[in-house]
């Protein structure tokens, strides 16, 4: 895109506009809550959905917490946040997927083992959900993401991630080797501001 405009070309990138969309939280734990204030800074409307709601944090930033089902059908995203335990597991099962509106987008940045993942590359691939994102259960493995298709407005396609994230195996901070990785070339640049 800098290429193009610095030639004096004008692109438009295609995207989707956040602001007055409504995005699903499932589970409001410290993780989901600040995805939530991001995305009422955005101008989103929040739902979120939690095993043990914190009714004070919501009436303070005006989300509202719906059931499981009922936030499926209205979100236009939903995002995922719930730990890992018997509970938890398979959350996101092919019926639940199916409970998801036609045309959302799905996040999952939890645990693989929350979501029925074949369920939810059957949808993406029947264009039930244009585009998602989340970790395959096999540790290493590439990303399932939507792959925008000017044709079909979908599809799915690999990709990997880039940098570290905030999970069990990255420490408090995320990255882990990955971070590592991700320093050294800012490093070897030298300092920004002298």
């Amino acid at each position: 895109m800098d290429r193009d405009i610095r030639n004096g070309k004008w692109s438009s990138i295609a995207g989707v506009e956040l602001m007055g969309k409504t995005l699903g939280i499932v589970g409001m734990g410290g993780i989901g809550k600040e995805v939530a204030k991001r995305a009422l800074a955005l101008g989103m409307n929040v739902l979120g959905f939690d095993m043990h709601p914190d009714v004070s944090f919501a009436e303070h930033h005006g989300i509202e917490y719906v059931p499981a089902d009922e936030l499926l059908k209205n979100s236009d995203i939903v995002t995922l946040h719930l730990g890992l335990n018997p509970e938890t597991r398979g959350w996101l099962s092919k019926m639940r997927v199916g409970r998801i509106r036609p045309g959302s987008y799905l996040i999952n940045t939890g645990r693989p083992e929350l979501i029925d993942e074949g369920a939810v590359l059957d949808a993406m691939r029947g264009q039930r959900l244009p585009r998602g994102g989340f970790r395959p259960a096999e540790r290493g493995e590439p990303v399932h993401c939507a792959a925008p298709d000017p044709r079909k407005r979908t599809g799915v396609l690999p990709c990997r991630l880039q940098h570290g994230g905030v999970g069990p195996s990255s420490g408090r901070h995320g990255g882990g080797e990955r971070r590592g990785r991700a320093e050294r070339p800012t490093e070897a640049r030298g300092p920004r501001h002298r």
